[in-house]
């Protein structure tokens, strides 16, 4: 983006997102499991909906900060889902964004070692597609 650098598991659409949220729902020990070893990540889980041909409008039902919480409520999450696909019938889908962000600016990125910090970022958000790809 303009204002950021972000490194982005991005689940759309209505099967990946329900599938997803079977597998959170089927084992929310594993699902907390995974995001403990995530740190500096954040979860978003988003309304999308379309307003004209390819332009759509989304807004934020909940964001936590991974770092900035020891448990996570995992019925709070799927309360969260289950809402935006009562809402959303016929009229949109919901998206579970996992992204971790850097500013523009930051000397982090200006560093020849930030591209195999990358590379680490997005092996290190394997285990998570996996599981809610349901692959594991």
């Amino acid at each position: 983006g303009s204002d950021d650098f972000a490194v982005r598991l991005l689940l759309e659409g209505l099967k990946p997102t329900k599938m997803a949220k079977r597998a959170i729902s089927e084992r929310p020990e594993r699902f907390l499991e995974i995001l403990e070893k995530l740190g500096d990540w954040r979860i978003r889980v988003r309304r999308r909906w379309q307003v004209q041909p390819r332009k759509f409008k989304a807004n934020d039902a909940c964001v936590i900060e991974l770092d900035s919480v020891r448990q996570i409520d995992v019925n709070y999450v799927l309360v969260k889902m289950n809402d935006l696909e009562r809402k959303l019938e016929g009229q949109g889908f919901f998206m579970i964004i996992v992204e971790r962000s850097f500013q523009i600016g930051d000397p982090a990125i200006g560093k020849k070692a930030f591209a195999g910090a990358v590379a680490s970022m997005l092996e290190d958000l394997i285990p998570l597609e996996r599981f809610l790809s349901r692959a594991e």
